[in-house]
């Protein structure tokens, strides 16, 4: 791959464009590399393949536009889902433990605040 180059916009998306086959005339590869939020995004099932543009700057444009630009931010917003809901199930987990440990008929409470002991 003689040429790449990182794409980066202003809300956070980073695309890797490079030259396909070494030659423009052949088209350029896209792809879309991780947020930096995601440190295990390597073999992501979330993340949209990447795609090869046409040679030409309007088609190219478009293809960016319409079809993987829109790709992309569907993918973000399911691994962002998914991470939420990784989040819920831990902390239901985590309630359920408390609860148990307690006993049955003791309300679960969350712990004070060191500022509700008086600490500083």
């Amino acid at each position: 791959m003689p040429y790449a180059v990182k794409l980066t916009s202003d809300t956070g998306i980073e695309l890797l464009l490079a030259e396909r086959n070494g030659d423009p005339a052949h088209g350029y590869l896209l792809a879309a590399l991780a947020p930096q939020e995601f440190d295990d995004s390597y073999d992501n099932s979330y993340a949209p393949p990447g795609i090869v543009l046409p040679p030409h700057s309007g088609p190219a444009a478009t293809a960016i536009t319409d079809t993987y630009l829109p790709a992309y931010r569907g993918a973000l917003h399911e691994r962002r889902l998914d991470a939420v809901v990784t989040a819920l199930e831990r902390l239901r987990d985590e309630y359920d433990t408390a609860a148990a440990i307690r006993g049955p008929g003791s309300p679960v409470t969350a712990p004070r605040s060191p500022a509700a002991h008086g600490w500083r």
